[in-house]
């Protein structure tokens, strides 16, 4: 990256995703192998996922009109959960979860990238972390577009919009204009999920999309969910082989 060419701001978040994945060391996390920055430069040497990102995976499921399977589904999912599970106990915040973030392996396994909105907070900060807006507009949560701070809530909202993109291959909200897409997030106006997955995968889905931020679930009141539970087991089994 040429920071000499950068705007304070870019710069910024370069070296922030530097320092937030020096402190990330998880299986389902990109890893920062070095960095090093000389003459105006910062060269960041990460690790490689050979399966691309999961919005191209998505666009050519699209292509083929062929829908995850509910185990597929259930696997994708879980290591995101396992991800984020570890950046909150760290106590940071990714803050910009989506697909095109999300890199896969040709094993099957799952990766979270890019780091450069993520921000680390206190104890005393532990349910927000500022109100620095950011994000990409699709998974921004409805408190966030009523300009309130950016929390574990939100973050789990956007993992609710992930969640419906891998099931119904397309985002969960839309709109003609920005100020449409607003308005269907902030309401909940969206399609129903395809009937094809089961009543827990959906109802799952369907809470992490709640309006009121009170009744989206955790990272740890998601791993108490019989579904994922059961498919956490048979996750770790196929990675043990």
């Amino acid at each position: 990256m040429d920071l000499e060419h950068m705007s304070e701001k870019d710069r910024g978040f370069a070296t922030n995703e530097v320092k937030c994945l020096s402190r990330c060391n998880h299986p389902h996390i990109v890893r920062c192998v070095d960095s090093v920055e000389k003459s105006g430069r910062l060269l960041i040497v990460m690790e490689y996922a050979d399966g691309g990102d999961l919005y191209k995976q998505i666009k050519a499921r699209v292509a083929s009109m062929k829908y995850f399977r509910e185990h597929e589904v259930a696997f994708i999912f879980l290591q995101l959960c396992l991800a984020l599970d570890h950046i909150h106990s760290n106590k940071m915040m990714h803050r910009d979860l989506k697909t095109a973030n999300i890199l896969l392996t040709t094993t099957g396994l799952v990766k979270l990238g890019d780091f450069g909105f993520s921000r680390q907070y206190e104890d005393s900060l532990s349910n927000a972390v500022g109100s620095t807006f950011c994000g990409t507009p699709y998974y921004l949560s409805p408190e966030l577009w009523h300009r309130q701070p950016y929390s574990k809530k939100s973050e789990m909202w956007a993992l609710g919009v992930v969640l419906y993109e891998v099931m119904a291959l397309k985002r969960p909200f839309s709109g003609k204009n920005m100020d449409e897409l607003i308005t269907n997030i902030c309401h909940g106006r969206r399609a129903d999920l395809p009937p094809r997955y089961s009543e827990e995968l959906c109802g799952i889905c369907n809470r992490l999309l709640s309006v009121d931020p009170n009744m989206r679930p955790t990272i740890q009141e998601l791993f108490q969910e019989p579904f994922i539970h059961t498919n956490l087991e048979t996750l770790k089994r196929s990675v043990e082989k």
